[in-house]
């Protein structure tokens, strides 16, 4: 089984082998690659506005199964027990500017300028949440400095 891109000129992005059913990656830095050895960090980009701009739903399917199975496994030994709390699941900070790069070089120009329509209108959107969210948190500090300041006058 071969996956392709959805873009206009679909190209292999991933095939499974037969016998092993493993999952090879055919496209960006980790082609060639297993996608059981795939970093966290790429699957995220995959499921990401990025990744789903040209990645095939099914594929998606496979690689959110997997992530799934990263989370259920639990933390991997190398891991301190004192790491802070995950962030949710929708939250990535990171991007490797040079994944990004090397695989813009190497695409089609159409897929290039989805994922950089995807980009732009995901970072509107997140500026709007995270204006909201601050919103909300400064209206809950001011209602709670209100009631402190409301207890201390009270006799």
């Amino acid at each position: 089984m071969t996956w392709q891109a959805t873009t206009h000129n679909g190209y292999e992005v991933a095939r499974q082998v037969p016998g092993t059913g493993e999952i090879l990656l055919m496209f960006g830095k980790h082609q060639g690659e297993r996608l059981a050895e795939v970093p966290d960090a790429y699957l995220r980009w995959m499921l990401s506005a990025s990744g789903r701009a040209f990645l095939p739903d099914e594929l998606l399917a496979i690689v959110e199964a997997e992530v799934q199975a990263r989370v259920c496994a639990g933390p991997t030994p190398t891991t301190s027990a004192t790491t802070p709390a995950a962030r949710p699941p929708f939250i990535t900070t990171t991007v490797n500017v040079d994944d990004v790069l090397a695989w813009a070089a190497t695409a089609p120009a159409g897929d290039v300028l989805d994922v950089a329509r995807n980009l732009r209108t995901a970072a509107h959107d997140l500026s709007a949440l995270a204006e909201i969210l601050e919103d909300g948190l400064k209206a809950g500090a001011d209602e709670l400095i209100e009631r402190l300041i409301g207890q201390g006058a009270a006799p």
